[in-house]
């Protein structure tokens, strides 16, 4: 699975978001967690599941996955990626 991981500091809570997608089966999914870090740098989730959408193509997800990525941009949070496979 690939992940990307973006936070944004407002007045007193570094906001998190995190977005894992790949292959899972036979087919490609996208999981969006939200939430924040507390003081120790650990993520705190607002609810207890990740949002999740499946996908029939690898195409679909990557162009979902790059919409998504360039709206958190846009809104000036700062990503930070890890690929693990």
């Amino acid at each position: 699975m690939y992940e990307h991981y973006f936070t944004k500091i407002n007045r007193k809570t570094i906001q998190a978001v995190r977005l894992e997608y790949g292959k899972l089966g036979e087919k490609y999914v996208l999981k969006t967690f939200e939430g924040e870090e507390n003081p120790n740098g650990l993520f705190l989730h607002n609810s207890i599941f990740p949002r999740e959408e499946i996908f029939d193509g690898e195409q679909r997800m990557l162009k979902k996955v790059l919409e998504t990525r360039k709206k958190l941009i846009e809104e000036r949070w700062i990503l930070k990626t890890n690929n693990n496979l």
